[in-house]
């Protein structure tokens, strides 16, 4: 269990355990920024933690609701859940977004079957894509048009988690592929695919890490509306996030063998092509327009995602 972070120091350790991608990406940051972001993954590792590490589905949904009430409320004595509000408290941001996360995260206590791409990317919403929103109040992002594509990251990023850990979350009865995209197969069928099945796991890893790029796509088109400093740890996370994608191309899709990791050495290439070496996106006008693109569709009317009214592009936040 995460215990609470009572310094810089143990949010940047737990931090460095369990999220290395954005640890490295975290140290483009700041100082003080950084360390916001430490204790917002802290925060949502403890959330995790809930789900994973409880007796029983009973004890992780009372746990969860709990923690929701308070986050509402904006009380509680729960030291974790007192360090957020702190830290929402200091950034402007809505603990609302975190009850959204614990929403997403207590629909996955039961059987997980999901069945179309809406429904899916619905669910990457609620437990990634509302963290993107909450890491632009870290980030002191003032203009709302990133709010978007902050979103499309959090999507992205879940999605490829998808991918990367498809036994694993079979295993617990948890299949996150839409089923109508792999013939209806179940969760069991998922944790060791047959010679008969392999070929509908694999058609379904490729729609899943080709949507996630139509996310990542979108994401980079607003990265100028964020300040210059996180601008370089958002391009570094995006990028080796993506790269584990490109592994299990690399793979033919068999993700059957071992865990998907990005070595050191592979890190270092793709953190400076990110920086020096991906086109830098800024022309407003795109993104406005691939703002209102289909990828937002199944979330209109959600907190931070861009609509069309009266002819006009608006972003809601």
């Amino acid at each position: 269990m995460i215990k609470h972070p009572t310094s810089s120091g143990d949010a940047h350790k737990v931090l460095a355990k369990h999220g290395k991608t954005f640890a490295l990406a975290s140290k483009f940051m700041g100082k003080e920024t950084s360390y916001k972001a430490a204790r917002l993954y802290a925060f949502c590792r403890y959330l995790d933690d809930l789900v994973d590490e409880r007796a029983t589905i009973q004890s992780a949904r009372n746990a969860l609701r709990e923690t929701r009430k308070h986050l509402l409320s904006g009380t509680g004595c729960d030291p974790v859940v007192a360090d957020f509000l702190s830290l929402a408290r200091d950034t402007s941001m809505d603990p609302a977004l975190a009850a959204i996360l614990i929403d997403g995260l207590e629909s996955d206590l039961t059987t997980v079957a999901i069945d179309t791409q809406e429904e899916l990317v619905q669910y990457a919403y609620r437990v990634a894509g509302v963290v993107g929103l909450m890491m632009c109040a870290v980030m002191n992002v003032k203009d709302s048009r990133a709010l978007p594509f902050a979103i499309d990251l959090g999507i992205a990023m879940q999605l490829t988690n998808i991918a990367r850990d498809i036994r694993e979350d079979a295993a617990m009865g948890r299949r996150y592929i839409p089923g109508s995209w792999i013939d209806r197969l179940r969760a069991r069928d998922l944790v060791a695919p047959s010679a008969c099945t392999q070929a509908a796991v694999s058609s379904g890893l490729k729609k899943l890490l080709n949507l996630a790029d139509d996310y990542y796509m979108s994401a980079a088109l607003g990265l100028h509306y964020i300040p210059l400093r996180s601008q370089f740890a958002v391009r570094v996370a995006r990028s080796v996030y993506r790269e584990i994608g490109q592994l299990i191309r690399e793979r033919d899709y068999n993700v059957n063998e071992s865990r998907i990791i990005v070595g050191n050495a592979r890190k270092v290439r793709v953190s400076l092509r990110a920086l020096f070496s991906e086109p830098r996106e800024s022309t407003s006008d795109i993104a406005e327009k691939n703002c209102i693109s289909k990828l937002h569709t199944p979330l209109l009317g959600l907190p931070g995602v861009r609509v069309s009214y009266e002819g006009k592009p608006g972003c809601l936040a």
